[in-house]
């Protein structure tokens, strides 16, 4: 139907009802939705999927309603990790290497803070670039690489799994006001029980996943973690400090999730 600035323009038209794009998009409107990337804010996707009814949460999603919208709830892929061409062990390795990194503020922040050169690039243009040395890494999830076998070009995983990686499920606010309160809850409902399926699918989809690439060849490397959360500090600071839904949605995963 188009890419994700089409989709969604068509559901604020009501051209579409519903529409799934990552949060990562949709913060380019709704600047709070960048709390969930803040690095190594979450162990792993069962502790994001705890997240997604928290006070702050449900007010991202309300604050879509601005751009004329109404936010339903939230999915996950998997946690974000790197695959690269050669070995990465430390944070220090991705010094001035051109790493695929989603096309949004803090994910470029993250990763030039440990020293590498984010790139934007279109998942179909990924593989060729790994093949020709355009580029040297990928920040990814499992499911993608499974899915597109991006392991073919770069077979060195390294789970860094520094962030979690939701989507939002959203329909248009045209529609949604057609609808009596009783139909409102019931949507809300419905939804609310595929996204805790969903949550647990994906935890077990986490477990698979990693299982089938190492079938498939893709080399698991052994890192010091410990030197890409190191990086974390600053990165989640500056976005704490700059906008108080964030940094209230970072207060209630600390006291809350486990």
């Amino acid at each position: 139907l188009g890419d994700e600035k089409e989709m969604f323009s068509m559901v604020q038209s009501g051209a579409i009802t519903f529409s799934i794009l990552p949060a990562a998009f949709l913060a380019n409107r709704e600047e709070s939705l960048l709390g969930w990337f803040l690095p190594y804010l979450f162990a792993d996707v069962k502790q994001a999927g705890q997240a997604v009814d928290l006070p702050a949460s449900q007010y991202m999603l309300k604050n879509l309603q601005s751009h004329g919208v109404v936010g339903i709830g939230y999915m996950f892929a998997g946690m974000r990790h790197v695959l690269s061409v050669k070995p990465i062990e430390t944070s220090a390795d991705l010094g001035n290497k051109k790493i695929r990194a989603f096309p949004c503020p803090i994910f470029n922040d993250w990763w030039l803070a440990n020293g590498a050169s984010p790139t934007a690039l279109p998942l179909a243009e990924i593989a060729p670039s790994l093949t020709t040395n355009l580029l040297d890494a990928v920040d990814v999830d499992l499911d993608i690489i499974v899915g597109l076998k991006y392991h073919q070009q770069a077979e060195y995983l390294a789970l860094t799994n520094h962030m979690a990686f939701p989507a939002v499920l959203f329909t248009s606010n045209k529609w949604w006001h057609t609808l009596s309160s009783e139909d409102k809850d019931l949507v809300r409902k419905a939804y609310h029980e595929a996204e805790q399926y969903g949550i647990e699918t994906q935890v077990r989809a986490e477990v698979t996943n990693l299982k089938k690439l190492k079938e498939d060849g893709a080399v698991v490397t052994d890192i010091d973690k410990n030197s890409f959360k190191e990086k974390a500090g600053p990165v989640r600071e500056k976005y704490t400090s700059k906008n108080d839904l964030i940094r209230q949605f970072a207060s209630e995963v600390k006291e809350s999730v486990q």
